[in-house]
């Protein structure tokens, strides 16, 4: 019988105070109480999540809710009759000092693992406390919660930062991370070794510990600087012997730094080949400003690219400045004679290299000039013709006069005039007429000395004659062919240690080679200079060679680079915003507000960091990747680029207007970037304008296209505009307008390769325009 119906008929069958009724109705309240509080427990322990068990100190359990029945994979009622024995591995240690712990405190928090009905374990985060039933003995309630989920993803998390360590452990790179006030946390091996410090004991040091006042000072600016600019910094510096390229990037935790991983190559070897080059370009630009003949480089298009002061001066320039400036159309305003020009052109694109051309040129002052040019194509990997270069011989403008007037003189000479011989014997060039059979009809002195025979009795001598068989050899075939040509003959030839610079012309009389006229220069002088040009020109390739070899390797540096980079460094970054996503989002109510943000803040990093990861290995692929220009409308590409920037304009107020945009010579793929980063730019710092305008137009300036974006953004200040296109730099907060300071590289880039230019005005508060050039395009197809 209840207490409450036991006092009903104990105050039914004897009469009662008023306290006693006032007791009597405490009473009722408590039991009440009581009553409302066990509906209360039994609810939790029916709909709990967690698996709770009542228990015994010794073992024995005498409830289980519905939770620990699922988990255990039993019947209460087989919970029960297995005891704490049947349910828990009790070879795990940690058993034992867990209800150690309990027995001398009356709780306990543990992990061991629970057993299943089909005997599978599994681990368990477990809760436990002691109480006194009503009748006074020991009792305890036990909360237990299958925790392998998180257990595997601990694990996984583990598995990937002993990779992740693996990788940096194994390079030569120095990389370690570091606090804001210099502590050394984390550190492979290459950087302690760099540091001097041993890989034991490194980690707890500081990056100021060993080295000089000085050095220590540079270390805390440049720490202080991160933490203020929030950005990756990249700094090239000499340790002892070695040249070091460090890369600093922040780590921000609630938008401050709080860590710092910086990575550091040894270039060294690199820097001393910088070096050895600077040197050697150094020697070669004392060759190319100091030759005596002209020396120059031009593009297909007809423009000098190169010019040394022996070649402006040869054809009455001030400068090589002033020639580069002025000669816009090398084949009109160097070439006297089209056919000439065309000739010239014809020989360089089937045999790639032309030698000694002869050709009437025109100086800048309009006079006409006849030089002699050597003539070669240069090609880059692929084939494609990179450039012409070249020498300009003296003027010979006075040969040429000279041989026309020979070739008169000599007519007069066959008519025996003493007017004609006389000026044959005053010049120093050598001249002599011969027959047919190499007989000598008449030689002015110049001759007699090149043939070493007397003048007075050279007449009637055979000119094939006294020679090396080899040597009559050459004679006969030259002659030969004049005759058979009928057509003057050009030869430079090595006669006894001196060269002559020779032409043979036929004699006809009534359309019969009757004679041959020689007429020949001593151009030894001349020909010793080309040698030591050559000399040089040879140094030259091989310097190029050097440099080609050395940008071979950077680029198999750069590529293993990306590699890891794009591998090895992005798996783990991965790995860990896709646990950290489990983690949040499955379980998210075993955790903290603050462990929640916490691991908000590792994904927004991770995702960060993986972004300018991206953007770092595009902006190193942007140098290797080939062009593959074409005429591109660049209307039809900013139409594209703004469909796809579409988001950025919603709910605003934008106008954007889009001019004539002339086609021009372009890679689209890569004149895409370059309007995806500018009208990107345009609409983020637009973005706090209440009516932003954004300009797409271009502007004719000489022979180019002068292309423009311009908005009235924010603008900036113009002292800061060499910074504007570094890499990771930006001239804005980023807590303002976001980015990674890597897109405006890669637009000058981009350019740069076209073969075009890019500048930019601004001012603060009022908005920014960049110019930016291609070369003109023709017809779309």
């Amino acid at each position: 019988m209840k207490l409450t119906d036991k006092l009903k008929t104990y105050f039914k069958c004897k009469r009662y105070s008023e306290e006693d009724q006032k007791h009597y109705e405490k009473l009722k309240e408590s039991e009440a109480s009581l009553r409302e509080g066990e509906e209360r427990f039994r609810s939790l322990f029916d709909n709990s999540a967690d698996g709770i068990l009542l228990t015994a100190p010794d073992g024995e359990i005498f409830a289980a809710n519905v939770s620990a029945c699922r988990m255990l994979g039993r019947s209460e009622k087989e919970i029960c009759q297995a005891g704490r024995d049947g349910i828990v591995d009790m070879s795990d240690p940690r058993l034992a000092a867990a209800l150690e712990e309990r027995r001398n405190t009356g709780k306990l928090r543990s992990e061991y693992f629970h057993i299943r009905k089909d005997g599978t374990r599994f681990p368990c985060e477990v809760t436990s406390s002691t109480f006194n039933d009503k009748d006074g003995n020991i009792r305890a309630c036990t909360i237990f919660r299958d925790i392998t989920e998180r257990k595997q993803a601990q694990e996984a998390l583990q598995d990937e930062k002993e990779k992740l360590l693996a990788i940096i452990n194994a390079t030569t790179d120095k990389i370690f991370l570091i606090d804001t006030d210099g502590i050394i946390l984390a550190i492979n091996g290459a950087a302690s070794t760099h540091l001097g410090l041993d890989p034991d004991r490194a980690v707890g040091a500081t990056v100021f510990d060993g080295v000089t006042p000085e050095i220590a000072q540079k270390r805390r600016a440049r720490i202080q600087e991160i933490c203020l600019a929030k950005q990756p910094f990249q700094s090239e510096s000499k340790h002892q012997d070695e040249w070091i390229d460090t890369f600093f990037f922040p780590v921000v935790v609630g938008g401050k730094v709080a860590r710092i991983v910086v990575y550091g190559r040894d270039i060294t070897a690199r820097k001393v080949a910088e070096e050895a080059l600077k040197k050697n370009e150094k020697r070669y630009r004392s060759i190319f400003e100091n030759a005596m003949e002209g020396i120059f480089q031009s593009d297909t298009h007809g423009r000098l690219i190169r010019a040394n002061p022996a070649l402006a001066k040869l054809y009455g320039y001030d400068s090589p400045e002033d020639m580069i400036i002025n000669v816009t159309d090398i084949p009109h305003q160097l070439y006297a004679n089209q056919n000439e020009r065309k000739q010239h052109r014809k020989l360089l694109e089937e045999h790639g290299i032309v030698r000694n051309f002869e050709h009437e040129a025109i100086r800048k002052d309009g006079s006409k000039i006849w030089v002699s040019t050597n003539t070669r194509i240069v090609h880059d990997a692929t084939g494609n013709i990179l450039y012409y270069e070249g020498t300009v011989v003296a003027d010979i403008t006075s040969r040429k006069k000279a041989e026309e007037a020979l070739k008169a003189e000599w007519e007069k000479y066959q008519a025996a005039s003493e007017n004609a011989r006389a000026i044959v014997n005053a010049t120093t060039d050598a001249i002599y007429l011969f027959n047919t059979d190499g007989v000598l009809l008449a030689i002015n002195e110049a001759g007699a000395a090149r043939l070493k025979i007397d003048f007075e009795t050279a007449a009637g001598t055979n000119v094939y004659e006294n020679v090396l068989p080899e040597t009559e050899e050459r004679r006969r075939s030259r002659v030969n062919e004049v005759i058979h040509t009928k057509k003057p003959m050009y030869y430079e030839a090595d006669q006894r240690g001196r060269w002559y610079d020779t032409c043979l012309y036929p004699v006809i009389t009534n359309e019969t080679v009757t004679g041959i006229a020689l007429y020949g220069r001593d151009i030894t002088d001349r020909k010793l200079a080309e040698e030591e040009l050559k000399k040089y020109h040879e140094q030259l390739e091989e310097l190029v060679e050097d440099r080609t070899l050395e940008l071979k390797a950077a680029n198999k540096e750069l590529e293993s680079f990306s590699y890891s980079v794009s591998h090895d460094l992005r798996s783990p970054l991965r790995a860990i915003d896709g646990f950290s996503r489990i983690l949040s989002e499955e379980h998210a109510a075993n955790l903290s507000q603050e462990a929640q943000r916490y691991i908000g803040l590792v994904r927004t990093s991770a995702r960060q960091m993986g972004k300018l990861i991206d953007d770092l290995l595009t902006f190193s692929r942007l140098s290797r990747q080939p062009l593959a220009k074409q005429s591109v409308a660049p209307a039809d590409i900013v139409r594209q680029v703004l469909e796809q920037l579409h988001y950025m304009q919603e709910g605003r107020h934008i106008k954007i207007s889009i001019g004539d945009l002339p086609v021009c010579q372009s890679d689209p793929s890569l004149l895409k970037v370059v309007y995806t980063n500018l009208l990107s730019n345009a609409l983020k710092f637009t973005g706090k304008r209440d009516y932003a305008i954004i300009e797409i137009g271009c502007n004719g300036e000489g022979g180019e296209h002068v292309y423009y974006v311009k908005d009235n953004g924010v603008g900036f200040n113009m002292k800061y505009v060499e910074k504007l296109f570094g890499v990771f730099q930006r001239l804005h907060r980023a807590n303002e307008y976001e980015g990674t300071g890597v897109g405006l590289a890669n637009v000058q880039r981009i350019i740069h390769r076209h073969g075009g230019r890019i500048w930019v005005t601004s001012e603060m508060d009022k908005g920014t325009v960049f110019y930016f050039t291609f070369e003109k395009g023709g017809k779309l197809i």
